[in-house]
C-alpha cells in the first residue's frame, strides 16, 4: 500500500494552496493531522487569556449556521447527542473544533473553501467506521474515549476521533471516506503500542498534538511499514536522529520561544528535590517525568548519581515554563517563573580535552 509521500504530513493546507510538497525529512516538522493546534495553556497549566481570546475569535469567524452543521455532523458520527449549555459538552466540542481543526482556518479567520471540503469528508464518514477507530484507539492507549456532561474520559472526548481522521488525505478518495483505506491504516494502528505513541509525543512532536494525533501521524509514515509490518527499530532510530538536530537553549529568552517543544540544555548537574541543571546563574531547569541516561535508556533516574553532581551534562526534553509562586507583598516578576524539562535523556557534556603537545615536534 503506497501513497504519495506527503501523506505523512497530513497537510490539507498545502494541497489547497496548490501543489504537493515532499515529506519533511525531519520528523519534528510533521504537524498534527488537523494542523497546528492553538496554544491555549500557560505556565500554570491553566487556560491563558490570550489563548481563550484566539479560540473566541476563531469561533466568531465561523458563520453560526456552519458551526451548528459541524456539531450536528460530529454528533451523527459519534452517535451521541451532546448536551448544550454553559458549560456543556456541546460547548467543549465547539471549542475543540476551533483549537484542533486548524486546517479549516487561516490563522484566526475561517477559510470557507477549505472548510467545505472538510465538511464533505465529514458527511461521508460512516458512524460505524468512527466507532471502529475509537475502539482501536482505546485498545492502543488503554484509555476510554468519551465524555459525560461534566468531564472528558482519560482518552479524550469522542469528537476527537472524527476530528483527527477527517483531515487525513490517505483515508479518502476525493472527498469521500474510503472504508477500504480505513481498514488498511487500522491494521497499521493495531501494530502500535502506547510506548510508540509516547515516543512520538515526547521526542518528536513540536506542536502540542494529542495522543490521537501522534498515533495517526505514525501510521501515515510508509517508510516504517515495510510490507505493512511496523519496523519499530527503524522508527526508533529515526526518532533518535531527529533528537540530534534539536536546538540548544542557553537563556530564559531562548527557552520562552521554545515552550512545549523538545530542546537540549547544557549546564551543571545540581542536586535538589528533583535533578536540576544550572545553565546560567539565572536560568535553571528542573527535570520531571522519565529522566534516563543515554547509555542506559531503560533505567529511570530519580536523582543525579554522585559521579554526575557538579559535572556538566546535556539533557534533551520538552521544556515548559512554570509559575513558582510569590512571597506576600511581592509582585509577579520574571524571577517568579522557572522551567521544567519533561522526559529527559541525559549524557555527559564534559569539554573535550585537547591532546597534549608533542614534545618531539619543534
Amino acid at each position: 500500500m503506497k501513497r504519495p509521500a506527503l501523506l505523512a504530513c497530513c497537510v490539507l493546507a498545502v494541497a489547497f494552496a496548490g501543489g504537493w510538497e515532499p515529506t519533511p525529512t525531519d520528523l519534528g516538522e510533521i504537524q498534527p493531522p488537523g494542523g497546528v493546534p492553538l496554544p491555549i495553556v500557560g505556565p500554570r497549566g491553566e487556560y491563558t487569556v490570550d489563548g481563550l481570546n484566539k479560540v473566541r475569535k476563531r469561533l466568531e469567524a465561523v458563520p453560526r449556521e456552519d458551526l451548528e452543521q459541524w456539531v450536528v455532523e460530529l454528533e451523527r458520527i459519534m452517535g451521541t447527542k451532546l448536551k448544550d449549555g454553559l458549560p456543556s459538552p456541546r460547548q467543549a466540542c465547539r471549542t475543540d473544533f476551533a483549537i484542533h481543526l486548524s486546517v479549516a482556518f487561516d490563522d484566526l479567520q475561517w477559510n470557507a473553501k477549505r472548510a467545505d471540503i472538510l465538511f464533505q469528508r465529514a458527511q461521508s464518514m460512516p458512524a460505524s467506521e468512527a466507532k471502529v477507530w475509537k475502539e482501536a484507539f482505546e485498545v492502543l492507549l488503554k484509555k476510554q474515549i468519551g465524555q459525560t456532561d461534566t468531564t472528558n474520559y482519560a482518552g479524550g472526548p469522542a469528537w476527537a476521533v472524527p476530528l483527527v481522521l477527517i483531515p487525513v488525505d490517505a483515508l479518502h478518495q476525493g472527498q469521500k471516506y474510503s472504508v477500504e483505506r480505513g481498514r488498511e491504516y487500522l491494521a497499521r494502528l493495531k501494530q502500535l503500542t502506547a510506548e510508540d505513541v509516547s515516543l512520538w509525543r515526547n521526542k518528536v512532536d513540536q506542536f502540542g498534538g494529542t495522543e490521537l494525533d501522534a498515533a495517526v501521524n505514525i501510521i501515515l509514515l510508509d517508510e516504517f511499514f515495510g510490507k505493512e509490518t511496523f519496523q519499530r527499530d527503524k522508527f526508533k532510530a529515526a526518532v533518535h536522529s531527529t533528537e540530534q538536530t534539536l536546538p540548544t537553549v542557553t537563556s530564559r529568552q531562548e527557552a520562552d520561544v521554545m515552550l512545549g517543544k523538545r530542546v537540549a540544555v547544557v549546564g551543571e548537574a545540581r542536586r535538589g528535590k528533583l535533578p536540576e541543571v544550572e545553565v546560567t546563574s539565572d536560568f535553571h531547569v528542573v527535570c520531571h517525568g522519565d529522566l534516563r541516561r543515554k547509555e542506559a535508556p531503560t533505567e529511570r533516574v530519580f536523582e543525579w548519581p554522585e559521579s554526575v553532581v557538579g559535572e556538566r551534562v546535556k539533557v534533551i526534553g520538552r521544556i515548559e515554563k512554570v509559575y513558582l509562586g510569590e512571597t506576600k507583598g511581592v509582585h509577579i516578576i520574571e524571577s517568579n517563573y522557572g522551567y521544567k524539562l519533561w522526559d529527559g535523556i541525559y549524557e555527559s557534556a564534559k569539554p573535550q580535552q585537547s591532546p597534549a603537545p608533542d614534545a618531539t615536534r619543534r
